[in-house]
């Protein structure tokens, strides 16, 4: 809040102009000025200093503007998307007779249904039923498991399938 109010006291109130300075130096001293500097556009946009040009004062006011707009998005996008549509099933660490699989599995209603992975051969019809998973929405509706029993250089297929508590062996 303190930074949009400096950037707002910046652009009501802007630095002096340099010949109003000069000006005023000449009169008191009588001797010229040796000429100043001009400003270092690049580090002055880098590093929001003060500068007598307006342009680079608007170019400053609109950059900070966009760096505030991309933190407020990235600070405030949980609250308006809780990402509760994704779904995934993830192969992870694979050895010669077992892998593990990582579910995230948000919908339904985890009181009345419960997850297990199905595993197969691929190009094979049968599914083999696999571990089954406890989702949480403490742990974001994530879980891993390991499916053991696998051959090597055998390719599997997996999906992760909701079923009923009375259904669950």
């Amino acid at each position: 809040m303190l930074y949009v109010l400096y950037l707002v006291s910046l652009w009501i109130f802007p630095p002096e102009e340099d010949e109003f300075i000069e000006k005023e130096a000449n009169e008191k001293t009588e001797k010229p000025l040796p000429p100043r500097p001009t400003d270092n556009v690049p580090l002055t946009l880098a590093l929001s200093l003060p500068t007598s040009s307006k342009w680079v004062r608007c170019a400053n006011f609109a950059i900070n503007g966009l760096l505030l707009l991309a933190c407020a998005d990235l600070a405030l996008s949980p609250f308006y998307d809780a990402a509760e549509d994704v779904v995934f099933t993830r192969v992870g660490a694979v050895s010669p007779s077992s892998a593990k699989i990582t579910v995230r599995y948000p919908q339904g209603n985890v009181t009345q249904d419960t997850l297990r992975v199905l595993y197969r051969e691929a190009g094979t019809d049968t599914w083999k039923d696999g571990p089954q998973l406890d989702v949480k929405q403490a742990l974001d509706w994530v879980d891993t498991v390991s499916l053991t029993g696998l051959y090597p250089q055998t390719r599997y297929e997996c999906k992760s399938l909701p079923l009923r508590r009375n259904d669950v062996t």
